[in-house]
């Protein structure tokens, strides 16, 4: 299998990107995870240098997660601590649909209540320079302070702390400055950004004028469709192309009232009144093309009409009675469009489709017990193409699913979860067993020398209610509650003792 730019002179992929890691690294060889959404949960956790999908469109390594080749890097993890979270840093560009779905299952997989994401510019290949670092600190800067960074549903760190957090660790000359007054710096940058607004406004209004010193109307001429003979017969490209000189024109009428209302504002009456001139000029235009592409879309139309009305009328008469809620429509379609045969033939269809109506309507009240066992039928038919969580739970579909809570199911030997990760099932038996025990005990878990893994993973917490938290996952117990009562009903236990039989 090839690689692409990762099998040069034959060597394989591994090879090439471990060839460039440190000698430490290099004995921890690169492992396979499965789907993209498990790599990024595995990525997320940080205690695996090197990693990639089945496919390797998405892989890690030291930190950083790439998407498809290290051209573009999602995001990295950073060994540096800000109020005791980890700073991460995140791409703010996209490149491509797939990428995008890379960085979704990134976004899912971080802790965001353990980390601290910052959007940095510029940051295509996972590298961070001077340049980096003050054209980030200037787009922060530029956000309200209160906003979340990330306004996907998560719950973000605000500009204010990101700008905090990137100033202490990669602008150290400025660390002092941000931490003391990170106001003074917002109104420095956003004092910049209004002296170059300034500066382009008049170098605008400086080529607006030589635009309008010489110039006449006459010379923005917008080619019109003439007389073509078959103008008529292809209605529709000729309203195209009618439709497409209005939107030219009105280009050149947007540029025109806004060269008026700059002459305005700079006290010139003289440019201002030749640019009024110019707003006349290309609103008759307009006006005037306004009309051709009316005459022409209602051609269109009328001949749409009309094969409307021709296919409805030379279908066998019991097909289209079947398509009784549009029969009305056509109907009068073909009154307007003076067609009798054809109206008189889509008449009896429609009588035909009332006929059919009726006796469905004599069934219903005559035998009320079949209607429902028909009516059943027919909603479970329209539901057959919606995926369910019931659905997935029974096996159907991938890991990966949308769905509010966090659903649980097993797979042979795997478990799997609707955020796209797997673990070993017996690693899964474990933390039940482990929660179960809280839950009953109504006590909380923390790792305090006792570790739980699930595969990849490691346990976080467990709460008294028996809800556990894994990276980026919430289970609540009851969801472990019903998968256990499936497959290891022997394992569950009463939350309270059975009441003594008398």
């Amino acid at each position: 299998m090839s690689y692409g730019q990762y099998s040069p002179n034959g060597k394989t992929r591994d090879d090439c990107l471990l060839s460039s890691a440190p000698a430490s690294y290099v004995a921890q060889r690169r492992q396979t995870f499965g789907t993209h959404a498990q790599t990024a949960h595995v990525w997320a956790q940080n205690d695996v240098r090197y990693g990639r999908s089945n496919d390797g469109r998405i892989f890690f390594e030291n930190g950083v997660i790439y998407s498809h080749g290290r051209h573009f890097a999602i995001a990295e993890i950073t060994d540096a601590l800000w109020n005791g979270r980890r700073v991460i840093l995140w791409n703010d560009e996209t490149h491509s649909i797939s990428t995008s779905s890379h960085q979704s299952y990134a976004r899912s997989a971080i802790k965001h209540d353990e980390s601290i994401v910052i959007p940095v510019q510029g940051f295509s290949h996972g590298h961070i320079d001077d340049e980096n670092t003050k054209t980030t600190l200037e787009y922060l800067a530029r956000h309200e302070d209160s906003a979340p960074c990330m306004n996907r549903g998560y719950n973000e760190n605000t500009y204010d702390d990101a700008l905090a957090a990137f100033g202490s660790v990669y602008a150290p000359k400025l660390k002092l400055h941000l931490a003391a007054n990170r106001i003074a710096f917002r109104d420095r940058v956003k004092r910049a950004d209004e002296a170059r607004a300034k500066k382009e406004a008049a170098d605008k209004l400086a080529r607006l004028k030589r635009a309008f010193r010489l110039a006449k109307p006459e010379q923005y001429h917008v080619a019109q469709p003439g007389d073509n003979a078959d103008l008529h017969a292809v209605a529709a490209q000729a309203a195209h192309a009618a439709e497409s000189a209005i939107r030219n024109i009105e280009h050149n009428l947007t540029e025109a009232r806004r060269a008026r209302a700059a002459f305005k504002a700079a006290g010139l009456p003289l440019y201002r009144s030749r640019a009024s001139a110019y707003v006349k000029y290309w609103q008759a235009k307009r006006d005037a093309w306004a009309v051709l592409a009316t005459d022409l879309r209602n051609q269109e139309q009328h001949a749409s009409d009309v094969a409307d009305v021709k296919q409805y009328a030379e279908q066998p008469l019991e097909k289209a009675a079947t398509q009784g809620c549009i029969l009305p429509l056509v109907y009068e379609k073909a009154l307007r469009l003076e067609m009798p045969d054809e109206a008189a033939q889509i008449l009896r269809a429609y009588q035909l489709n009332h006929y059919w109506g009726d006796l469905d309507s004599t069934f219903r009240t005559l035998n009320p017990g079949a209607w429902d066992i028909v009516y059943n039928r027919r909603a479970a038919r329209t539901a057959r193409g919606r995926f369910t969580p019931e659905k997935w739970l029974a096996g159907e579909g991938n890991a990966y699913q949308s769905f509010d809570a966090t659903l649980v199911r097993r797979k042979d030997d795997r478990l799997q979860t609707t955020k796209g990760a797997e673990a070993p099932w017996s690693h899964a038996v474990a933390i039940f067993l482990r929660a179960q025990r809280c839950r009953n005990e109504s006590t909380s878990w923390r790792p305090n020398g006792e570790r739980f893994r699930a595969g990849h993973f490691e346990l976080d917490r467990i709460d008294a209610s028996g809800g556990i938290n894994i990276g980026c996952h919430r289970i609540e117990f009851s969801e472990m509650l019903r998968l256990a009562v499936k497959e290891v009903p022997q394992l569950v236990t009463a939350q309270y003792p059975l009441p003594a039989v008398i």
